[in-house]
């Protein structure tokens, strides 16, 4: 089985990212060294990539980002695109940490990212006042997008109901 592709590997990168703050400023550890197989996690991505993929003469391809997101948590959100791509769960250290980077996870739509922080805000304690109106201001995409992970999971839910009562009848 072949290696999995690591975050920062220059020597096997094939997309050389660039960060840009919304105040237009660098971000320091610019640029990312990252692969196109793994950002394709994100639906962001996949379209960027397929638009622009064609028109790359040299390797890696340079892309300049600029969000309005802190940089930890966007590349946070990365790093995870990473981790699942070598089979390992989603690990979060807190709500806030979870609440900082679902507006990224949202952008980007890696919808992963996305359930598994609606996953892991429904299974922990959490509800203090101030992560409560975090959570509650977020604009109108956020709340339409938390109601669809939500069918998400109940969808597969019944999913794995539907699997077990088949494997029941099977046997």
């Amino acid at each position: 089985m072949a290696e999995p592709l690591q975050f920062g590997d220059q020597s096997t990168a094939d997309i050389k990212l660039l960060l840009i703050g919304s105040d237009e400023t660098e971000y320091e550890g610019n640029p990312l060294y990252l692969h196109a197989q793994v950002l394709r996690k994100s639906e962001f991505y996949e379209t960027l990539l397929s638009e622009r993929w064609s028109a790359a003469d040299k390797l890696p391809m340079e892309i300049h980002i600029t969000s309005p997101h802190c940089n930890e948590y966007y590349i946070k959100c990365i790093q995870l695109m990473y981790s699942s791509q070598q089979g390992k769960n989603f690990c979060f250290s807190s709500v806030d940490e979870v609440q900082a980077i679902l507006p990224v996870a949202s952008q980007l739509l890696f919808h992963d990212c996305v359930k598994e922080c609606m996953l892991y805000l429904d299974a922990v304690r959490w509800r203090s006042p101030h992560q409560e109106a975090n959570l509650r201001s977020a604009d109108e995409y956020s709340a339409r997008l938390c109601t669809q992970v939500q069918q998400w999971a109940r969808d597969d839910a019944l999913d794995l109901e539907d699997a077990r009562i088949l494997s029941v009848s099977e046997q």
